[in-house]
């Protein structure tokens, strides 16, 4: 699934049908800037689209997305080829968005236990309590809810990642 293949396929098939970009994206519904997107590599075509624009140009939605004619015999090994391609990509964003969510929520409890050390320094250094500082005890309490969820979901968000690393 290379998005330059796939653009470079749709604007021969296009051309092959004498179609501006701006006809092929009113005939579609999208606008000539989505179809130039398309063909350049910027992008791909929606999900919804892709069925539309298979039928319009004269191909499989597998050809469109594999950016090539394929055979009759050879149709159904590709399709199981751009469905694992396709499986695999969607697994990478979502490893790397667990990471992000991981190294996020790690570095915001750092920092949120940096200021509980410091307000305790604080509250030890003039003789008051931690939530005399924070504003009271309701604001302490949700301190540390806070605390507490940003914990939650930056340990769940590490256990996913590690254990996607494992398949």
């Amino acid at each position: 699934m290379n998005s330059i293949q796939c653009g470079r396929f749709i604007s021969e098939l296009r051309r092959e049908r004498k179609w501006t970009q701006t006809e092929l994206a009113r005939t579609l519904g999208v606008t000539d800037k989505a179809v130039s997107r398309w063909e350049t590599g910027k992008g791909y075509p929606d999900v919804s689209i892709l069925k539309p624009l298979g039928d319009t140009l004269g191909v499989t939605v597998n050809e469109l997305l594999s950016g090539e004619r394929i055979s009759p015999e050879n149709r159904q090994n590709r399709a199981e080829e751009t469905i694992l391609r396709t499986m695999k990509s969607s697994r990478r964003v979502l490893r790397l968005t667990s990471l992000l969510i991981f190294i996020i929520g790690v570095f915001c409890l750092v920092i949120s236990l940096k200021l509980f050390y410091n307000m305790a320094v604080f509250a030890d250094e003039y003789n008051t309590s931690p939530a005399v500082v924070c504003g009271g005890w309701p604001w302490l309490l949700a301190d540390w809810l806070r605390l507490a969820l940003l914990a939650v979901a930056s340990g769940a968000s590490g256990i996913k990642f590690f254990a996607d690393l494992r398949k």
